[in-house]
């Protein structure tokens, strides 16, 4: 069936009632879209609010208890707020507290549930760091170096993770009793790492004075 907008347009300028129920539904289709608008807007604050306090926890948190506390009040919050703009954010801290309470199979679970729902996050090569420190906290000593060594490979050296990532492989080395990988490990860290990053470099250097 075809709308005759000639006709309508006609009953408009004629008919009274057609123009004032044209512009009942303009103001309802605007009306819709500014409560829509709004009520998302409302979310996302509500959400960056709560995010903010728990975060004040995790920050805080000092025994496993603490930081599983955190994580069970992340993981609420990401149930009341699943189209949140902060839900990765959430996500990632709900992992990282379940590592640091110790949970390390379940914070792998959750950073690979995160990196499958998530793969554009700004938090992707974090949540694959701490994937390997789970695992060298495992003793899982090939898995925490296969991951390592494809984020050493696929970050540039300047960026604020490839010099952590390096470090904690020479860290593997080191319970590998790979004292050659380790040392090399080190200098490749000395050698290419962001003149900006010191806190890496001195720690490096001071290694490699250790194990020479």
């Amino acid at each position: 069936m075809k709308l005759n907008f000639e006709a309508i347009i006609w009953r408009i300028k004629n008919e009274p009632e057609w123009l004032l129920l044209g512009l009942l539904v303009v103001v309802l289709i605007v009306g819709l879209t500014t409560y829509f608008i709004h009520g998302r807007l409302t979310d996302d604050e509500e959400a960056r609010l709560h995010f903010t306090g728990v975060f004040q926890g995790f920050l805080m948190a000092e025994s496993p208890q603490d930081f599983q506390e955190v994580a069970a009040n992340l993981q609420q919050l990401g149930s009341m707020y699943p189209r949140s703009e902060l839900l990765d954010k959430i996500r990632f801290f709900q992992a990282k507290s379940l590592l640091e309470a110790g949970e390390y199979g379940q914070a792998i679970e959750q950073l690979r549930r995160f990196l499958h729902e998530h793969p554009e996050s700004y938090f992707n090569p974090a949540a694959r760091l701490n994937i390997a420190y789970a695992h060298y906290y495992l003793e899982n000593f090939e898995q925490a170096t296969s991951q390592l060594q494809a984020l050493i490979r696929e970050l540039d050296s300047v960026h604020p993770l490839w010099a952590e990532a390096v470090w904690q492989q020479a860290r593997v080395y080191s319970q590998q009793e790979n004292r050659v990988a380790q040392v090399e490990t080190l200098e490749m860290l000395v050698e290419q790492i962001d003149p900006d990053q010191e806190y890496w470099y001195l720690r490096a250097r001071e290694e490699l004075i250790d194990l020479r």
